[in-house]
């Protein structure tokens, strides 16, 4: 994958805002997934990153053991031309990128550690034996083809670096969870639509008001009892969009045939 997004600056760690994506609900589900996607796979870490529309990758949810890691992550946001550098190397499987210590340069590692959580390994010569600084990252991307999140796996649980057949078979395998995290997006997407509609519609007055009648107490279901134990009509008001005093609010009670008015 190329950019050709503005670079971040190294000296100055750009952290917009927290907990920016989502309700508590979209989180848990988020959770959830890394969960079930870690023990998958097999690797002791699974962390998902939402790119939102400030450009900004938010980690919404982090599958670990280390309740320490997982708490100060939470919520974190890292802007995505840090991550480039590190994304446009690598070996390439599908939707799946490995990114070994030695493909990155001093500028990528310098980009990315005030974004990154690097964890305490045993040095090695072994060039099979996964290092502290490797990277094996999984884009989601929806049907246009744009990015919308990033899975990143890491510390497998036999401590080897994936070979490509390897890396081919964890494709297969994690593709159906990478589904299920676009899914979670696009629906908080859609709720976040609908919320921001209906406080833009009740702020300006659109929304349609239930009627009340004179011998109405509050709106209620059709029958239900008032307070002072009289019946509600619970039928719709008729009533101009401009209300007059020449022409007043009128309700039907369908169990007497009463209509009442108020002006």
């Amino acid at each position: 994958m190329t950019s050709h997004e503005p670079a971040a600056s190294v000296t100055a760690v750009v952290r917009p805002r927290r907990h920016g994506w989502g309700d508590a609900t979209a989180r848990r589900a988020m959770s959830g997934i890394a969960e079930a996607l870690r023990h998958l796979v097999g690797y002791e870490v699974c962390a998902i990153e939402v790119l939102r529309s400030d450009a900004m990758l938010e980690f919404v949810a982090l599958a670990t053991e280390d309740a320490t890691t997982r708490s100060e992550m939470d919520g974190v946001s890292s802007p995505l031309s840090a991550m480039y550098p590190a994304l446009d190397r690598g070996l390439e499987v599908g939707v799946l990128r490995f990114v070994r210590a030695e493909d990155m340069t001093p500028e990528a590692f310098d980009r990315l550690r005030p974004y990154s959580v690097v964890p305490d390994t045993d040095p090695s010569d072994d060039a099979t034996r996964w290092r502290a600084e490797d990277m094996l990252v999984a884009h989601v991307r929806d049907a246009q083809g744009r990015l919308r999140a990033l899975v990143y796996f890491d510390l497998p649980y036999g401590g080897r670096r994936p070979d490509p057949v390897q890396l081919a078979d964890l494709e297969t395998l994690i593709r159906p969870g990478l589904h299920s995290i676009l899914v979670q997006i696009e629906r908080e997407e859609f709720a976040q639509r609908i919320r921001l509609a209906h406080g833009t519609a009740r702020s300006s007055g659109r929304l349609p008001r239930r009627a009340t009648c004179a011998s109405c107490s509050a709106p209620s279901a059709p029958g239900a009892a008032s307070p002072s134990g009289r019946r509600r009509c619970g039928s719709t008001r008729s009533r101009s969009s401009t209300p007059s005093r020449s022409s007043p609010s009128t309700c039907r009670d369908p169990r007497s045939g009463r209509t009442c008015a108020r002006p």
